[in-house]
């Protein structure tokens, strides 16, 4: 990386990287994120690679401890319950507000990102069309606070959502709730697209929520040394 583009521009451009590699799951909930380490495989200083790390400690995405330094934020079950159900009513209300707003090339563009998921079998990639999915109806609610808030919930969820994608069925019925979606707009029933949506983020939670139940149970019968980061 390239440190003459100049100090803010090289932040804002690491920033990016770094956001995208925890949301893509190559940085894991719980891996700590060495300073020095980073510094090397992105050829910079230290210097900007701490200033990016305490941006996204802001963003919710990293936590510092006094022993480990900076580490990918890992969720407790009680707070993953509370990321969903508020997510939950949110993105219900952004779908009804949409309704009225979204155009003829809204719905196109909502046809082709459903056929671009149909096609991809990269996990982090359909993870992004489905949030470009999501989010072209949200913004089309025209309330800026709330699709702001509703991104912010998508940063920290984000990470935990690649156990949605080992299942098959998951994303068929992921897919068909999406075609029922646009297909809900272009009756002009917003409400039905709103249950819709309702239904597809309750269904997601539960397949997170248990898959995550189960890895606590496993991690708990585990003698403590092997359950211990390096």
């Amino acid at each position: 990386m390239d440190e003459n583009l100049g100090y803010r521009s090289l932040q804002e451009i690491l920033r990016q990287k770094l956001h995208q590699a925890i949301l893509g799951g190559q940085y894991q909930p719980g891996e700590r994120l060495n300073i020095n380490k980073l510094a090397k495989y992105y050829n910079v200083s230290p210097v900007p690679v701490r200033e990016v790390l305490r941006a996204l400690e802001a963003e919710g995405l990293i936590s510092f401890t006094p022993n480990r330094g900076a580490v990918v934020k890992a969720l407790s079950i009680d707070e993953l319950r509370e990321t969903f159900a508020i997510r939950i009513v949110l993105e219900s209300l952004a779908a009804r507000e949409a309704g009225s707003h979204l155009t003829k090339n809204d719905l196109k563009r909502l046809d082709q990102l459903i056929a671009e998921m149909d096609k991809t079998v990269d996990t982090s990639a359909w993870l992004s069309l489905n949030q470009d999915f999501h989010l072209l109806i949200y913004q089309a609610a025209s309330l800026p606070r709330l699709c702001h808030i509703i991104v912010s919930l998508w940063a920290i969820a984000r990470p935990y959502l690649g156990v949605f994608m080992t299942e098959v069925d998951n994303l068929a019925k992921a897919q068909t709730e999406h075609r029922e979606i646009v297909d809900a707009y272009r009756r002009n029933d917003a409400g039905m697209a709103s249950v819709i949506i309702e239904q597809h983020l309750t269904d997601t939670r539960n397949v997170v929520m248990s898959a995550f139940e189960r890895a606590e149970r496993v991690k708990q019968s585990l003698p403590a040394d092997l359950t211990q980061k390096k």
